[in-house]
């Protein structure tokens, strides 16, 4: 039996499930939470049915986690910042910048990622983009960070945190772009093509041989949407807005990054951690940082994708000036310059 006098309920709600069960077992006298896992036999479905009572627990605490980061972030406030791409334009890249200059400004990193191999992932401490989705954030488990009020608080973060999007490439479901302010990036529509092409040819309807019209008519007509969709938006809506080349971002990323940190009401006085952001996030440094074979999507080999150029031109230009897109991409990029 229990003894309750000993029983101290207040630390055994704090307990996980785990101790929990621990707990009461030492009071009863049984071994409730196994002290060796079975996973056969009678004591294989016990070790089971503790198995999913934990993992539901763990789950349900997750879940909780979850739930209250997507408030946390979706509540009303004035003035939030988007990051607006579609895929292959550059956002990893911009995105990485932004993450490691707020890791080594509010002094929570250095600032360098570690590469996960294995899921393709670049990993920063700290990050304050955010996705616009649900499933973004169900699937890929975000929380608020356990220490991150230790750097700033929940209202300096949300000054600082930038909403990525691929609208209308896919929805947005947690925000309302509404007039806010907006950095939108975008590529040269067959350098573009040649990206996702390099990455992408053999996933679907691929043949032997062959090229993947299914892929280029798709993507081209899904990159064309994108670009007419933010033309009109930008006319009827008269935005806050900075529309921005792939190719300029590379080419000069200090002065870029710059002035996309101005327009996110950033503090850019110190310009070496601007400089610095930049080099850590560059091909050269990622590459020699990691020290091992890449395997990742985030770098294409020249050497391939000249390959794939080539393979790939003569119909995808043709497909370009079908659709009017060269055209609309100008037309997109004069009104930044206008």
């Amino acid at each position: 039996m229990i003894n309750f006098k000993k029983f101290n309920f207040k630390n055994f709600i704090r307990l996980d499930l785990r101790w929990k069960l621990k707990r009461i077992g030492k009071h009863l006298g049984l071994n409730i939470y196994p002290k060796f896992f079975i996973w056969k036999g009678f004591k294989g479905l016990y070790s089971k049915f503790i198995f999913n009572i934990i993992f539901l627990s763990l789950a349900l605490k997750k879940k909780n986690q979850i739930f209250e980061e997507i408030i946390r972030i979706t509540e009303n406030y004035s003035d939030k910042n988007f990051l607006i791409s579609p895929p292959s334009s550059g956002s990893n890249y911009l995105r990485g910048i932004l993450s490691s200059y707020c890791e080594i400004y509010f002094k929570i990193g250095n600032g360098v990622p570690k590469f996960d191999s294995l899921t393709n992932k670049w990993v920063y401490s700290f990050t304050p983009v955010k996705r616009d989705t649900l499933f973004h954030h169900v699937n890929h488990q975000h929380m608020k960070e356990k220490f991150r009020e230790k750097f700033l608080s929940d209202t300096e973060f949300k000054k600082k945190m930038i909403v990525f999007s691929r609208y209308p490439f896919i929805e947005c479901d947690l925000f309302k772009i509404g007039n806010n302010k907006k950095v939108i990036l975008i590529r040269e529509p067959f350098s573009w093509i040649v990206s996702r092409y390099t990455q992408f040819e053999k996933n679907l309807f691929y043949k032997e041989g062959e090229l993947n019209l299914k892929l280029i008519n798709d993507e081209l007509y899904r990159l064309n949407k994108f670009i007419k969709y933010w033309i009109n938006q930008i006319k009827i809506k008269n935005d806050k807005f900075i529309i921005l080349k792939f190719e300029e971002l590379v080419n000069d990323p200090n002065t870029n990054v710059l002035k996309i940190l101005n327009f996110y009401n950033y503090d850019t006085k110190d310009l070496q951690i601007i400089e610095k952001s930049i080099h850590i996030n560059s091909k050269e440094f990622a590459l020699k940082n990691l020290d091992v074979k890449f395997v990742g999507t985030r770098f294409t080999d020249p050497i391939i994708a000249e390959k794939k150029s080539e393979k790939i031109k003569d119909y995808c230009n043709e497909e370009i000036r079908r659709l009017n897109l060269m055209n609309n991409y100008k037309e997109l990029i004069s009104i930044s310059k206008n």
